[in-house]
């Protein structure tokens, strides 16, 4: 979330979520699942970044179309 913490504005608001799925067989060991669960947040991580430099950009532009204000006003 991208929020003016001054006014309380609201922004943009982004999730992601990367799904991973793996048969499990008696051996498979909580060291694999751990593995798993890591790639899978990393994955998940990468997406929101990509999409938060989108979200960002579009902020930008938005801001830069808005007149000044100043806080004290």
């Amino acid at each position: 979330m991208v929020m003016d913490t001054r006014t309380g504005y609201i922004y943009g608001i982004l999730e992601e979520t990367a799904r991973k799925e793996q048969a499990a067989a008696a051996f498979t060991t909580q060291n694999t699942f751990d593995q798993l669960h890591q790639k899978t947040e990393r994955e998940a991580f990468e997406m929101f970044l990509d999409e938060f430099e989108v979200l960002w950009e579009n902020i930008l532009r938005c801001l830069c179309r808005m007149p000044f204000v100043p806080s004290y006003l």
